[in-house]
């Protein structure tokens, strides 16, 4: 029969007797069944109306149509015929059918649908109207259809103007069932005309009234308005209202809560927060309370500066719980303002002041002076692991490639500072072993390089490592010290009341070779620029060991660096010259000038030298005594055979 009823090239007149049969079968619900499995719905095509046809019958049209508006409360029909009744509607309130919306409103069908929307079937009693499960739903079906054919503002503003007046009537009853109904339809409202639920659920004391009701007692009553919230937060365009009429948003003019108390909440939120034994499902609602309190600037303010909260709240992220990352990361995109903002063109916001709408304004600690303030503490804060990590590669960059090459132009002396931040007590003696060696080669670049040191106090945490017991740290400390005695201002330094060169002069007899040369070096930089610092030279009680040592160093290198700061000291002051040649320094000079060894020919040629100066500076007179009568060489070892024949 389906198949005659549909078949265009059968004839019209069994068509028409086929269809009539499955007329008559649809109205038994055994025969419905079995043509909805069939899927007969779907081959029936959608007409217009005629609209010659409709403009003829529009008086039957309308008083059709108003008696099924005023059946939609009627208490005498069943759930499932109010339904029917409002899908009827549904099918006719559209422009492209009879266009019966705006006749709706005219005679209070809004009205009698917001009934059905705040109807509960909870409620039993004697006037209560019979619903389905689905018929609020479908009731909020008919009023979003309804509200599409509002395409102009006089015809939306009627829309809510009757809305408002249902509204109105229930708040004003004393009774709390009315505000139960009033939020039962609310809920319909937002999961039917969204925008038209948003304004409600904006109104002052609507949001204050669900929460209310939530904390009551009442099951019921906590049942309507968790459904209410879910409703308004299923979606983003929802949660916008519940946001903004919860908290303010960014508002400064509107405080949700009296003054205090949303900080007081916040510290409450952060007590929680901080102590890493409570349970994580409690830390991850005061993380999520956070993101909620962060949207008021006196919070930000507050929580920037509490670096145990914004460690707790990185550490809660890193456990790689994903319920917990929308929390955590809001409250980081708050405390930055990193949130899209409208710019509002003055002229408007001059426009809305004019016609008395509310214009909403920002606080002041989130002007972006405050804001960029939080944002350095947060880039500052919680990267420690970061910053070695980085620090050390510059390290290793180097002193693994020419440091003109890693390092060109500018970029030597951006390096300076990350370089510096290494030489920590905390960090491995690897990681201040390697910036040390990095800043030496920096060092010996240039004086720009240099300065640059200086200006960053990075030679008190250089000299800090010369005490080290780590041989190696002490070197490349002292290397770096020799690098750094070619500028002007650390040369200063040495010259002001403290023990620098004595100190420097106490490391040359330190048995690691290449601490004693860089140290010798060092010295032997500082007394020819500087007569305070040959002065120095025989401030230790030791001063003449220090020679001593130097003067007869195994190290060729070292013994030749010695030897230029005793010629320095006696070149550059007198009366220290006097002292040296007080003592046996002369006999070490002269011996060394008789040594006969290639390697240490420098030595011997800078000897020579301390002595001709000293001759001039008429310390020392040479002796004009035969050839035999010569100064005996002292590194010569007396022959045990001499001795024998002397003492027989």
């Amino acid at each position: 029969m389906m198949e005659l009823a549909f078949d265009i090239g059968a004839e019209r007149s069994k068509r028409e007797t086929a269809m009539s049969n499955l007329v008559v079968l649809a109205r038994e619900k055994a025969g419905a069944d079995v043509m909805f499995r069939e899927n007969i719905a779907t081959r029936v095509e959608d007409s217009k109306p005629d609209q010659q046809l409709v403009e003829d019958n529009k008086n039957e049209i309308d008083t059709i149509l108003t008696c099924l508006v005023y059946a939609t409360t009627d208490r005498t029909i069943t759930g499932e015929a109010r339904d029917a009744v409002v899908e009827l509607l549904i099918r006719n309130a559209h422009h492209q059918t009879l266009n019966w919306a705006e006749r709706l409103i005219e005679q209070k069908g809004l009205y009698r649908l917001m009934e059905i929307c705040s109807e509960l079937e909870e409620y039993k009693y004697e006037s209560a109207m019979p619903i389905t499960p689905s018929s609020r739903t479908i009731a909020s079906v008919c009023l979003a259809r309804i509200y599409e054919n509002m395409y102009y503002d006089e015809a939306r503003q009627r829309f809510i103007a009757h809305i408002d007046e249902y509204i109105r009537d229930k708040l004003l009853n004393p009774e709390f069932e009315s505000k139960v109904r009033v939020v039962v339809a609310l809920t319909s409202f937002l999961l039917g005309p969204l925008d038209v639920g948003n304004t409600i659920f904006a109104r002052d004391g609507i949001m204050q009234m669900i929460l209310a009701m939530a904390s009551d007692d009442e099951l019921l009553h906590q049942k309507v308005a968790s459904e209410c919230l879910i409703a308004a937060a299923s979606k983003k365009d929802k949660a916008k209202a519940l946001i903004a009429s919860s908290s303010g948003g960014l508002d400064a003019s509107i405080r949700p809560f009296a003054d205090g108390s949303t900080v007081k909440l916040a510290e409450a939120c952060r007590r929680f927060l901080i102590k890493p034994g409570k349970d994580k499902d409690i830390r991850k609602f005061a993380a999520e309370g956070l993101s909620f309190l962060t949207l008021d600037a006196d919070v930000k303010e507050k929580l920037i500066d509490d670096k145990l909260a914004i460690q707790a709240l990185i550490e809660l992220a890193k456990t790689g719980d994903q319920s917990v990352i929308y929390g955590v990361v809001t409250t980081l995109v708050n405390l930055v303002n990193a949130y899209e903002k409208q710019e509002m063109l003055p002229e408007l916001m001059e426009l809305a002041k004019f016609a008395k709408h509310h214009v909403p304004e920002e606080s002041e600690l989130d002007d972006p002076d405050f804001v960029a303030k939080r944002i350095n503490t947060l880039a500052e804060e919680g990267t420690e692991k970061g910053k070695r990590n980085a620090g050390q590669a510059l390290s290793r960059l180097g002193i693994t490639i020419n440091h003109e090459q890693a390092f060109p132009g500018q970029r030597s002396l951006e390096v300076v500072r990350p370089l510096l931040n290494q030489l920590h007590p905390d960090y491995s003696a690897l990681e201040n072993f390697e910036a040390l060696l990095a800043l030496c080669n920096l060092a010996q670049m240039n004086d720009s390089v240099r300065n640059r040191i200086m200006k960053e106090k990075g030679m008190s945490r250089i000299e800090m490592f010369l005490m080290e017991d780590h041989i190696l740290l002490t070197r490349a400390a002292t290397q770096v010290i020799c690098n750094m005695v070619l500028n002007e201002d650390y040369i200063k330094w040495h010259e002001g009341d403290n023990d620098r060169v004595k100190f420097l002069a106490l490391l040359c007899e330190e048995e690691d070779e290449e601490t004693a040369l860089a140290c010798s070096g060092a010295l032997a930089i500082l007394t020819s620029n500087s007569a305070k610092c040959c002065e120095k030279m025989i401030t230790p009680s030791s001063w003449l060991e220090i020679l001593h040592t130097l003067i007869a160093n195994p190290s060729p290198d070292v013994q030749f660096r010695g030897i230029v700061i005793i010629h320095n000291m006696i070149r550059q002051s007198k009366t220290v010259a006097e002292k040296i040649f007080d003592t046996d320094v002369l006999q070490l000079l002269m011996g060394v000038t008789q040594l006969n060894d290639e390697k240490r020919s420098k030595a011997i040629e800078e000897a020579k030298l301390c002595l001709k100066t000293a001759e001039d500076m008429k310390l020392i007179q040479e002796k004009k005594d035969d050839a035999n009568d010569m100064m005996p060489d002292v590194f010569q070892q007396p022959q045990n055979e001499d001795l024998e024949e002397e003492n027989e």
